[in-house]
């Protein structure tokens, strides 16, 4: 029969910490833990995901040590148990002492099923510190059911008042729990309880069963947040539970949005992870993935498969000779590779560098834009088409192959020739796209300013302006610093003086490389380098070479930007006597075909501009900045204290907070000057302190 009540123990603070790396901090724990207890959670288990001490033995670095997690829930309930996990062998009997000495309630101990002896000591020093003792089977599911009551009988022994059945890798279906249940309820004089994953998208149906079973606590996690699959939701939990009329003491309202205020800003992409499932299906252990992962990579076989094999013959703690002698004789059976299904045909090209578009302009641009709004809905990211003006003045645009993804944005692009392509452009991807991204550059291919044009043709979508220019030198500069490991001490040989070199040379000269340049006009390189002295932030100046092989001689790189015409900047003398290092070819066509031979011939790499993350980052701060100046930027009052937010120039002890419209953090006191200070003065402090008041109670509100 369904009992009328069941507790609710509520691990976000403790399994959830596996899904952020460990890194909630003492005030995320109170701030979070006081939440819970508000909407009526009576236990709430907090710190390191493996317990107390796991971060002293090296077993993941935590935001903070256990006794500022301690000292933090401690400060901040009043109502709610709380409590630790601790493994034997991670945790001391030390941990436990200092854990009640803060005013700890409960400890949760686990063990693997064979290694409960191990529990039995911990169990009772926790017992004589007073207290409440549940005991943990890891892995619950790796023996059978009788004789994981076996076990169980064993711990209730050793004294543990609870014993939790526990399914590490969410393996478990509602019948395999419906017998573990049945097992344990009737070998065990105490209450048994049951902690999920959702591997298999079960947690919440396998709490349903263990309830429906007699189970007199059950385990969620707010938003469902996790180690491998994550756990099963407070949230639906809650929910659930009231639809079977069994009572949970929590506020379903009120848990929602903690949920929703707190933890959802923290989770990753959703979907359905393969790996998870996997582990689900075959009893795996997500802690052992990082061991499995090696040993698929070196042997070129698949992790899914590899956790399947390792699975059938040791699901507790496969020992890696076991791991690897799988992995190589999935090895073994791998046939060997044919062509790849999506190659293309011969003469076809592949998907690279720019195409000239089949068909209208407007139409390649269209389905384009198509392209990449769909992959952005999908991802939850802004759709944007970069409209860039060519360097040279050659006829066409081109649509490029690429579209990339990242920083908040899936990314496509356009060169166009000059105004009429630029119009054509805009008609077919406005409306199509959230964001034009618009070349700002006046540049000879493009005529007059395409950013300007673009704003006055658009309707439906936004338009973006940025320097071409500058990211694409930007992005050749943080490429080539990437492969020298840094400028300073470096030399850089550099052919000509054009608009592109122009800056990437002063970025070199800026970050500590000395650069020569060969084939600049004589009567002008004086005052070219000592413009760049000028503009240097350390008077640095490039050095004039007579010839190719004189600036390339002793050099760590050669870097050219001069195309077209058939005149290319670097030719095989250059390369020659660079003889080891790196070679750029900054414009894509500035290095001669027997320049490339030459290179090949030494084994030197030859790379091209990658702009991909340069321009990823050139739109991540154009609209960080709008998005400060539409929505951070401002002045308000917060429980009758002034603040500002947003860069704007506060009176003195005015507070400062990250956002006028949604603030969640108080950052400090104005000084009248456009400073931010710490709240010394008491007066100032009192603001402070009523400004973070308000902004822990919005949070836990969800607001």
């Amino acid at each position: 029969m369904t009992p009328r009540s069941v507790e609710i123990l509520e691990c976000t603070l403790r399994d959830g910490s596996y899904a952020v790396d460990f890194q909630f901090t003492p005030r995320d724990t109170a701030t979070i833990a006081l939440a819970l207890e508000r909407a009526g959670v009576r236990l709430i288990e907090v710190g390191h995901g493996l317990g107390l001490g796991a971060a002293a033995r090296g077993k993941g670095e935590a935001a903070s040590s256990d006794e500022q997690y301690l000292a933090a829930v401690a400060g901040a309930l009043t109502r709610a148990a709380w409590g630790m996990f601790h493994i034997p062998g991670i945790g001391r009997l030390q941990d436990l002492d200092l854990a009640r000495a803060h005013g700890m309630h409960f400890v949760r101990i686990g063990t693997n099923p064979p290694d409960v002896d191990l529990a039995a000591p911990h169990i009772e020093h926790a017992r004589k510190l007073g207290l409440d003792v549940c005991a943990n089977l890891m892995k619950s599911y790796t023996l059978a059911p009788r004789e994981l009551a076996a076990q169980a009988r064993r711990l209730e022994a050793f004294g543990a008042g609870m014993v939790c059945l526990v399914d590490s890798a969410g393996h478990m279906l509602p019948e395999d729990i419906r017998e573990y249940m049945g097992r344990l309820t009737d070998a065990l004089s105490i209450p048994v309880g049951l902690h999920g994953h959702d591997n298999l998208a079960l947690g919440t149906a396998n709490i349903l069963t263990a309830v429906a079973c007699g189970a007199a606590r059950v385990d969620t996690t707010l938003q469902g947040l996790g180690r491998g699959g994550g756990n099963a939701a407070t949230e639906t939990v809650v929910a659930a539970l009231e639809r079977m009329g069994v009572r949970t003491g929590v506020d379903l309202r009120r848990i929602m949005d903690v949920g929703q205020g707190l933890i959802r800003p923290m989770l990753r992409a959703g979907g359905v992870d393969p790996l998870h499932v996997t582990g689900g299906l075959a009893g795996f252990h997500s802690g052992f993935t990082p061991l499995l992962r090696a040993a698929a990579e070196r042997h070129g076989v698949d992790l899914r498969e590899l956790i399947l094999a390792v699975c059938e013959r040791d699901r507790v703690a496969p020992a890696p000779e076991l791991v690897e002698e799988l992995a190589a004789r999935l090895a073994a059976r791998r046939p060997r590779p044919g062509p790849p299904d999506d190659a293309p045909p011969p003469g076809v090209p592949g998907a690279s560098g720019f195409a000239s578009a089949s068909g209208p302009l407007g139409r390649a641009v269209a389905e384009k834009s198509r392209e990449i709004r769909a992959q952005a809905r999908k991802a939850g990211k802004t759709a944007v088409l970069n409209v860039v003006g060519r360097l040279d003045s050659g006829p066409g645009a081109r649509v490029s192959h690429f579209v990339q993804e990242g920083f908040g944005a899936v990314i496509g692009s356009v060169e166009v020739d000059g105004l009429a392509a630029l119009d054509a452009v805009v008609a077919a991807a406005d409306g199509i796209v959230d964001l034009l991204l618009v070349d700002a550059d006046q540049k000879p291919g493009a005529g007059a300013s395409l950013a300007h044009r673009a704003a006055l043709r658009t309707r439906h979508s936004e338009v973006a302006p940025y320097s071409d220019l500058r990211t694409w030198a930007h992005s050749v500069v943080r490429q080539l610093g990437e492969l020298l490991g840094g400028y300073q001490g470096r030399t850089i040989a550099v052919a000509g003086l054009d608009v592109l070199s122009r800056r990437f040379i002063l970025a070199a000269l800026e970050r500590g490389a000395r650069v020569r340049v060969w084939g600049a006009p004589p009567e002008s390189f004086a005052a070219e380098a000592g413009a760049f002295a000028a503009w240097s932030v350390n008077a640095a100046r490039p050095e004039a070479a007579p010839t190719a092989a004189r600036a390339a001689g002793g050099a760590d790189a050669l870097v050219g930007f001069a195309r077209g015409d058939g005149a290319a900047a670097i030719g095989p003398e250059a390369v020659e006597a660079l003889g080891a290092g790196f070679v750029v070819d900054a414009g894509i066509g500035a290095v001669s075909r027997p320049a490339l031979e030459a290179a090949a011939r030494l084994g030197i790499a030859v790379v091209r501009p990658d702009m991909r993350a340069a321009l990823a980052a050139e739109l991540d701060a154009l609209l960080g900045a709008r998005r400060i100046a539409a929505r951070s930027m401002g002045r308000a009052e917060l429980a009758g204290v002034p603040v500002v937010a947003g860069g704007l120039v506060g009176r003195p002890g005015e507070v400062v907070v990250d956002c006028v419209a949604r603030p969640t953090r108080a950052l400090g006191v104005c000084d009248g000057a456009g400073r931010v200070v710490p709240a010394d003065a008491p007066e100032d402090r009192r603001r402070l302190d009523a400004v973070e008041r308000e902004l822990l109670r919005r949070s836990i509100m969800g607001q």
